[in-house]
Parts: structure tokens; C-alpha cells; sequence
């Protein structure tokens, strides 16, 4: 009786792997349409280099807990433009130009260029928690608090080649940090750093209250 309770058990507890399994394949796959770019890439020259940044003072477990500001009216510290995304701070190192190493949230905002048509796939690595939206849509999320670690993979159809709008969100609660941004191109076979030449923000856009 108690071999049959246990192989009941064994059997229900893969079911639930294998079930949670084929959920997380089904998201991985799924492939983000529709998105538009708000510029091409000619009226992009217009455009400065870089994400600009707003700093939050806050310790938040989790991307929600952040406020959403609107970088046009916010009185929230800004700083200079983050040029890439490819970096992990020591314990007590400031990040980027915040002022701070702990307790710390980070509204980015700018665009993105793609300069290619067809698939792009993202991923972040980061530590703590990271969101990506683009053109209004979450592409890559993962928004708790956790230690260095790659995210979702999230395939994007790319039909028009252009500036896409993009907002980053990111904390850092406290000791070690870490926010790389990777892609794989169309037609690549592997995942690279986004380069700095794919950022970019409005040249008329200041970056202090």
C-alpha cells in the first residue's frame, strides 16, 4: 500500500514539473508583434546617445512597488545618460551616477534601434529586478528581488527597421548589482550585449529637474 502511495505521488509530482515545464517553453516561444517604430532611422540622427535615467529612493522587492513617473513633469533626480547596459557593481559601489549602492530604483527611457527586419530575441541578466517595455508592451520581465541571473527569453518580429520606444525598469535592493542587456540579432547564432549605438534618447530632453 504504501509502494502504490508513493508511485501516486512520484507520478503527480512529474506531471506538475513536466506541466510547469511545457508553460515556461510556451512563453519563451511566443513572439511579441505588432510593435512600431516611432522614428526611422534616418530622423534618428537627431537623436543623442544613451538612456536617460530616474532615480528613485525607494527598497521595493518586487518591479510594481516602483512609481511609474512621467519623465516630463517628475521632480525625481535624473542623471546623465547610461550609454550600455553591461555592468555589475561591488558591494557599496555607487550605481551609475544615483548616488547610491542600495535601495535604489531606475526608470530608463529612450529608444531602442533595430536596424534589421525579422527576429530579435532579448534577455536581461540582472540583479535585483528588471522589467523592459517596448512600444507599451513587456518584452523582458523579471521583476523580483534575486541574485544574478539571466531572464525570460522574448522573441520580437521586427517588420520596419527604426527607433522603437523603450522604457527599462530596474532595481537594486542592496549588496551586489548587476544589469546587462543582451540580444540576438537576425540571423545570429549566439547572444551579444546591445550595443551602445542601439540607445538613444531626444536631444531635447534635459537630464536635471
Amino acid at each position: 500500500m504504501k509502494l502504490k502511495s508513493a508511485v501516486i505521488v512520484f507520478w503527480s509530482i512529474l506531471a506538475c514539473v513536466l506541466s510547469t515545464y511545457s508553460l515556461s517553453l510556451a512563453a519563451e516561444s511566443a513572439v511579441i508583434s505588432g510593435l512600431k517604430p516611432e522614428l526611422t532611422l534616418e530622423q534618428g540622427s537627431s537623436l543623442k546617445p544613451g538612456l536617460l535615467p530616474i532615480y528613485i529612493d525607494k527598497f521595493v522587492r518586487h518591479i510594481v512597488e516602483l512609481p511609474l513617473l512621467d519623465p516630463k513633469t517628475t521632480q525625481a533626480k535624473r542623471g546623465k545618460p547610461i550609454l550600455i547596459l553591461n555592468k555589475t557593481f561591488e558591494i557599496g559601489e555607487k550605481i551609475f551616477d544615483s548616488g547610491r549602492s542600495r535601495g535604489l530604483g531606475i526608470q530608463m527611457y529612450g529608444f531602442i534601434k533595430f536596424a534589421q527586419v525579422g527576429q530579435y530575441e532579448l534577455m536581461a541578466k540582472s540583479n535585483d529586478g528588471i522589467r523592459v517595455t517596448i512600444c507599451g508592451k513587456i518584452t523582458v520581465d523579471d521583476p523580483k528581488v534575486h541574485g544574478d541571473q539571466f531572464s525570460n527569453v522574448s522573441a520580437l518580429n521586427i517588420t520596419s527597421p527604426g527607433w522603437y520606444p523603450v522604457m527599462i525598469q530596474y532595481f537594486q535592493r542592496k549588496g551586489t548589482a548587476c544589469i546587462e542587456m543582451h540580444w540576438k540579432e537576425p540571423g545570429s547564432s549566439q547572444f551579444t550585449i546591445i550595443p551602445a549605438d542601439a540607445y538613444a534618447h531626444r536631444a531635447d530632453v534635459k537630464t536635471t529637474p
